[in-house]
C-alpha cells in the first residue's frame, strides 16, 4: 500500500469533514430561523444526498478512465462554491442550492477517493486501510460540530459556512500540491454493457451495500435533525451544548475504527457487520426505555461504538468485486449510501412530525437496522 496515497486522502478527508460538521447541529435550526417547518427542513438537508444518489452510477462510468485525483480535486472546489451560497443565503430553497451542489461536489471526490483506496491496497490489508480513512473521516465528523456550535452560538451561523469554504480550500491546496508528485496508471481502460448488466444483477453486492447504507440512514437521521431538534426541545440546551454532545458521539464512532479495520481483516466483512448490526440495534431499543438525561448520555456512547465498528467494512464490496466491474460496484455501494442522506432527513423529520419528542422513534431505528441483519444473511462472504 502506498503510505504516502492513504496520507493524502485521510487528510483531505479529514479537513472536508471538519468543515462539513460544523454544520450539523446549526443547520437545522438556521433553517427554521429562515421559515422553514419540519418538514421542509427535511427535504433542505436530504437534497444533499438526493441529488448524489442518481450520479453516481453515471459518474462512475464517466470517470473510469480519468485521473481520480484530478476528479476529487474538483469535487473539493463545488464544495468550496455550496458553502459560500448558503453562507449568503436569506430563503431556505437558497440554502437548497447549496445542498445539491456540495452533493456534487462531494460525490466526485468520495468515489475517486474509494477507487483510488481499491486501487493502491491489496485484500490482506484492506480493512485495515478503509479503518484509517473511515476513522479520518469520523474524526472530522467528530470535531466539527463542537467548533460548528460555538461559533454560530457566538458569531452567527453564517460565520460557520465561510469557515467550512476556507477549511475545503485548505484540503483543496493539499491536493493540488500532491498532484504532481503521485504517478497514478489507470487499470481500467473501458467497461462493458455485459459487465455493468452482470454487476446490477449481483444480489450480494445490492444487499451489502443496502446494508452498510442503513447505518448511514440512522446516523445521519439522529445526528443531522433527531438529536439537535430533541436536545434542544425536551432538554433545553443551547447550540453549544448540542454541538459538544454531537462532536462527541462522532469522536467515539471514530475509535473502534483502528481496531475494526484489521478485525474485519482476520474475522470476515460479514462477521464485523453482523456485530454492528446487533450492537446499534440494542442501543437504540434502550433509548427508547431511557428518558433519564445522564443515562441517555450514556447509552448514546453504546451507540456510538456500536455504529463505529461498521465504518471500515466498506472494503466488503470491494471483496465482492474484480477489477472489471469496481468501478460499477463502488458506483452501486455509492447510490445507496447516497440515497441514505436523502431518507435519513425525511425518515427524521417524518417521525419527529408524527410523534414529537417520543422516545418511539429509537424503537423504529432499532426495528430497522434488526431487519437489515436479517437481509444480510443471504448475501455471500466473498
Amino acid at each position: 500500500m502506498n503510505r504516502r496515497v492513504i496520507s493524502l486522502l485521510s487528510s483531505v478527508i479529514f479537513l472536508l469533514m471538519i468543515g462539513s460538521s460544523m454544520t450539523t447541529p446549526i443547520l437545522p435550526l438556521f433553517l427554521s430561523y429562515l421559515g422553514a417547518s419540519s418538514i421542509l427542513i427535511g427535504i433542505a438537508i436530504s437534497l444533499y444526498g438526493l441529488v448524489r444518489a442518481p450520479l453516481n452510477l453515471p459518474l462512475s462510468f464517466l470517470l473510469a478512465n480519468k485521473n481520480p485525483f484530478i476528479s476529487a480535486f474538483i469535487g473539493q472546489i463545488l464544495v468550496i462554491v455550496a458553502a459560500i451560497i448558503m453562507g449568503f443565503s436569506t430563503i431556505p430553497i437558497e440554502v437548497g442550492i447549496g445542498k445539491i451542489i456540495e452533493g456534487i461536489g462531494i460525490i466526485l471526490y468520495v468515489i475517486s477517493a474509494l477507487r483510488i483506496l481499491a486501487e493502491f491496497s491489496s485484500k490482506e490489508e484492506r480493512g485495515g486501510t478503509m479503518g484509517i480513512y473511515t476513522a479520518s473521516l469520523l474524526l472530522g465528523a467528530a470535531i466539527g460540530p463542537l467548533p460548528g456550535g460555538y461559533i454560530a452560538e457566538h458569531f452567527g451561523a453564517r460565520t460557520v459556512f465561510f469557515l467550512y469554504a476556507l477549511l475545503v480550500s485548505a484540503s483543496s491546496s493539499i491536493l493540488f500540491f500532491a498532484l504532481k508528485k503521485i504517478k497514478y496508471e489507470n487499470s481500467v481502460r473501458s467497461f462493458s454493457k455485459k459487465v455493468f448488466l452482470e454487476t446490477l444483477k449481483d444480489s450480494s453486492i445490492l444487499i451489502v451495500s443496502y446494508v452498510i447504507s442503513s447505518f448511514f440512514i440512522v446516523r445521519v437521521a439522529l445526528t443531522n435533525m433527531i438529536l439537535p431538534i430533541m436536545l434542544s426541545e425536551a432538554y433545553n440546551l443551547k447550540e453549544g451544548s448540542i454541538g459538544l454532545i454531537i462532536s462527541s458521539f462522532w469522536f467515539i464512532t471514530t475509535i473502534p475504527n483502528f481496531i475494526a479495520g484489521r478485525l474485519s481483516d482476520k474475522l470476515g466483512r460479514k462477521f464485523t457487520l453482523s456485530s454492528c448490526l446487533i450492537g446499534s440495534s440494542l442501543s437504540l431499543l434502550a433509548l427508547y426505555f431511557v428518558h433519564d438525561f445522564n443515562l441517555f448520555i450514556l447509552i448514546l456512547v453504546f451507540l456510538a461504538i456500536s455504529t463505529g465498528i461498521s465504518g471500515p467494512v466498506s472494503a466488503y464490496i470491494i471483496d465482492l468485486s474484480t477489477k472489471e466491474n469496481l468501478p460499477i460496484s463502488l458506483g452501486i455501494f455509492r447510490t445507496f449510501v447516497d440515497l441514505s442522506f436523502f431518507i435519513g432527513p425525511n425518515l427524521a423529520g417524518t417521525l419527529l412530525a408524527t410523534f414529537k419528542n417520543d422516545h418511539i422513534i429509537f424503537l423504529f431505528l432499532s426495528i430497522y437496522l434488526l431487519s437489515s441483519l436479517v437481509l444480510l444473511q443471504f448475501a455471500r462472504s466473498k
